[in-house]
């Protein structure tokens, strides 16, 4: 079994892959459940499905699959992304799958989590019924996953450093990743990968601007108190800087145009990565200017 991602968050969907191999023609009664940090089981999946033994390809068809430019039987990449994750130290195992990758039966299914999924760690329980037996999966020991969410309670400032307070929750520690950032400067994000104790407040410290990214960098969690949202350049415009003055200009289609920014509303456009609170750009620099900018849609602002 496969699962991804395996880092959710309440609400979240996931994938799950099933690998088979059949020695001959049957029919397959499955049940999947998964069990949450509660010891709560739940069926999330039933179905009686074929599988069918692989087979020998005349000629005539192999030249047929490969003209279709398609990968015939779906090879999936979501078992290498499960092996990426979790099987790190099981060489043999991923190179006995991918022998035989291709001439398998897979089976996908997704899954939504209520949005009061509780937090913590999720285990899925197979069991595939033919012939009067039951079947269990051969990953049951890595065939979990995670619902995560972290918490910002507040940010203190003192003498240029911040410390912000993170609670986690969850019965399980979560890693995430603590980015650091000079506001007049995009450059560089100085990253460092900590992790946040279950069921605790951590104090984080950081300079500048700061965020962490946590569920596989699929989340970010801003450290600002006020929650604000950030200024970010509008993503169409291709910039061309000059020593008086920045040229910013569009081709797309539905927002075509080109602008010359200079003084104020060159600082503006600067700092509008994508990190920096929308206060400080605009107590920084003009905030008239700013408003305009953003009513052009020259720069947005996002959560």
């Amino acid at each position: 079994m496969s699962l991804f991602p395996i880092r959710l968050k309440p609400g979240g969907t996931i994938t799950v892959h099933l690998r088979y191999n059949a020695h001959f023609p049957v029919w397959v009664h499955r049940r999947d459940h998964y069990v949450d940090p509660n010891a709560k089981k739940t069926l999330c999946y039933e179905r009686i499905l074929p599988y069918i033994p692989p087979f020998k390809k005349t000629e005539e068809e192999l030249t047929r699959i490969s003209e279709s430019g398609q990968i015939f039987g779906g090879a999936p990449i979501l078992m290498a992304a499960r092996y990426l994750q979790n099987d790190f130290q099981r060489d043999d195992q991923f190179l006995d799958n991918l022998v035989g990758l291709r001439d398998d039966t897979h089976h996908y299914y997704t899954l939504t989590l209520p949005e009061d999924a509780p937090l913590g760690r999720y285990h899925f329980e197979l069991e595939d019924r033919m012939n009067g037996q039951v079947f269990k999966s051969g990953t049951a020991d890595t065939d979990f996953f995670y619902v995560e969410k972290l918490n910002l309670l507040d940010v203190e400032t003192k003498e240029g450093i911040s410390i912000a307070h993170i609670e986690n929750p969850s019965p399980e520690p979560v890693l995430a990743k603590l980015c650091q950032i000079d506001p007049y400067s995009d450059q560089n994000l100085n990253p460092v990968v900590i992790s946040l104790a279950p069921k605790t407040v951590s104090k984080i410290s950081f300079e500048g601007v700061g965020f962490l990214m946590y569920r596989d960098d699929d989340e970010i969690l801003r450290l600002n108190k006020h929650k604000e949202k950030t200024s970010l350049r509008n993503p169409v415009f291709q910039t061309l800087r000059k020593q008086e003055c920045t040229l910013i200009f569009s081709n797309d289609p539905e927002r075509k145009g080109a602008y010359e920014l200079d003084g104020k509303s060159e600082a503006i456009w600067q700092m509008a990565s994508g990190f920096v609170p929308r206060s400080l750009i605009r107590q920084e620099h003009n905030a008239g200017i700013y408003d305009e900018m953003l009513q052009m849609g020259l720069i947005q602002e996002i959560d």
